[in-house]
């Protein structure tokens, strides 16, 4: 039976594989040299280790509950950094708050935008080695004149 957990899957460049994990069983993770492949393994892992926990009596991490977003937050910050974004949002004629909202997207989607880059990336590395390697099995390449 399958956990309603947290997984995630991301391309690990020091292991050049991508490595799936569970939000909750920190220590459980699985990889693989596709997304779907590391997806697959973290699912399976999981299942296993939940088993195994069950078996030994050990308690069963409960599916963590995401909470809703009430779309409102107070932010502290320094008197110096609060006075900078006053002075940025009254240049660009908007509001404190609106300013903050659209640094904050920015800063937050890049990140995200970065890791999808590197995800692409690496599969086009990937697509790219297994045509050279194809390309270089190819038997009438390899004939000699």
């Amino acid at each position: 039976m399958r956990q309603h957990y947290s997984y995630q899957v991301f391309w690990s460049e020091e292991d050049g594989q991508f490595i799936g994990t569970c939000r909750e069983l920190p220590s459980v993770s699985a990889c693989g040299d596709s997304y779907l492949e590391a997806m697959e393994g973290i699912l399976d892992t999981v299942e296993a280790a939940v088993a195994i926990l069950k078996e030994e009596g050990l308690p069963i991490p409960e599916p963590v509950r995401r909470k809703e977003a009430s779309g409102r937050c107070l932010l502290r910050m320094p008197k110096s950094l609060h006075e900078a974004v006053f002075n940025r949002a009254e240049e660009e004629s908007i509001s404190v708050n609106s300013y903050l909202v659209n640094a904050i997207t920015a800063f937050v989607y890049q990140a995200d935008m970065g890791s999808r880059i590197d995800k692409l990336s690496a599969r086009v590395d990937t697509l790219e080695s297994t045509q050279v390697s194809e390309v270089q099995q190819a038997p009438f390449l390899n004939q000699t004149r």
